[in-house]
């Protein structure tokens, strides 16, 4: 059985916040390694950000998470 690390956040809007600065991240870590990993891993910082996002935030931030990495990932 697992134990959550954390409580997540109470309102909507910190869990929101959550999602979105985490996906934030996520796309321009992607970016920053573009160079160095070249276009055969488009996705490898997308799935732990989601994950992170889940985790800390709850599913609603994974979800928003989620979906801001679908709409960012033609980047």
């Amino acid at each position: 059985f697992v134990r959550r690390l954390s409580a997540p956040p109470r309102t909507l809007s910190a869990r929101l916040a959550i999602g979105l600065a985490v996906a934030a991240a996520a796309v321009g870590l992607r970016l920053a390694l573009a160079p160095y990993l070249g276009l055969g891993t488009p996705f490898i910082a997308f799935i732990p950000a989601v994950l992170f996002a889940t985790v800390f935030g709850g599913g609603l931030s994974g979800g928003v998470c989620a979906l801001a990495l679908a709409v960012a990932s033609p980047l």
